[in-house]
């Protein structure tokens, strides 16, 4: 079951601070693309990013006509991408991309804006996950990017806003709002509030919308989804004291377990998932047994799978880590249940 933020329907179409937004985006994907685009590289620049991140921020670059160049995780055993100053001064890089996962800030931040603050390259903070992340400690940067859809701290219709780029720019490059971008944002909001389940007109506009083919052109988010975002990133502050809830009850019940642990995180967080590293596939077996739903994005990647086999610190650790959503929206009863299985584990 998914549970996100049900006090927003009723309210949300009638935000008078949509107008406030910052620069808005169909997609986080397309968000990436039009500030690499604002960059003014040449093509086949080489650009600097996980190899453990979402595909779709692979297929910005690759979409642009830029080289992505992938950095191997940590040796730690922890999610984190290795920035190395070092590193980075050995791959003739143009851009780098630096993604914050999971509600976190990098723990290599600071020396990577150094790094690029010194030698001139652009920086893209990727916040897609993050919006919430103190932002005064992104001292150096080329832009942001936070995005709304599955998965993220502020899940709401989907879209992204960017940080970073001129208006002039932005109104150049942006294309207005397809047909069906608002009616596709609203079935989805709806699938992630009332757990898929949908209505006889709902399934109806499904089966229309549905084949359809995704608009790929860079366009402007759409009225509906401007809406849901503010409201979504006003909530974000107002959850976090029931999201940190539920994570320290899920981390207690996990503290003395031999086939589980939390992954270190190094620094405040979101707290709206909780990383698990995980140290045999007959775990996902117990969680599946048991009504726990579980994320893997190593399991989701496809972009990028010829240089797996060269980063063996992603093939070691990387198939380990599972996500486990700390939603304030969760019922009590829901996450005191995952608690005991996790528990029993």
């Amino acid at each position: 079951m998914s549970y996100y933020f049900p006090s927003i329907i009723p309210s949300f179409q009638s935000v008078e601070s949509a107008s406030d937004l910052p620069f808005s985006v169909n997609s986080g994907e397309n968000g990436i693309r039009l500030l690499l685009r604002s960059y003014d590289l040449p093509e086949g620049a080489r650009v600097a990013l996980p190899l453990f991140v979402c595909d779709s921020l692979k297929t910005a670059v690759l979409k642009e006509g830029l080289t992505p160049v992938y950095l191997d995780l940590k040796g730690d055993g922890t999610f984190w991408s290795d920035y190395h100053p070092d590193l980075l001064a050995g791959l003739s890089v143009s851009v780098v991309i630096l993604v914050h996962l999971y509600g976190f800030i990098h723990p290599d931040t600071n020396a990577v804006m150094d790094f690029c603050k010194e030698r001139k390259l652009p920086l893209l903070h990727d916040a897609a996950q993050s919006f919430g992340l103190d932002e005064t400690k992104l001292s150096y940067s080329s832009g942001i990017v936070y995005s709304f859809g599955p998965g993220k701290s502020s899940t709401a219709a989907g879209g992204a806003v960017v940080k970073g780029i001129t208006e002039v720019f932005y109104g150049e490059q942006m294309a207005k709002p397809g047909p069906f971008q608002s009616l596709r944002a609203s079935l989805f909001l709806k699938s992630r509030l009332y757990s898929y389940t949908f209505g006889w007109l709902d399934k109806l506009l499904l089966k229309i919308v549905g084949p359809l083919q995704q608009d790929d052109e860079i366009r402007e988010a759409s009225s509906f989804q401007k809406n849901a975002a503010v409201v979504a990133m006003k909530l974000v502050k107002e959850l976090q004291p029931e999201r940190n809830k539920h994570y320290n009850l899920l981390c207690s019940a996990i503290e003395k377990s031999e086939r589980i642990t939390e992954v270190a995180t190094s620094g405040e967080g979101l707290h709206f998932k909780l990383i698990l590293k995980i140290n045999s596939s007959s775990f996902l077996d117990y969680l599946r047994q048991h009504q726990v739903p579980f994320f893997s994005l190593y399991s989701s990647l496809h972009l990028g799978k010829e240089v797996f086999e060269k980063n063996p610190n992603f093939q070691k650790h990387a198939p380990s880590f599972i996500e486990i959503s700390t939603e304030a929206s969760l019922p009590e009863q829901e996450v005191e249940r995952i608690a005991d299985v996790l528990h029993k584990a």
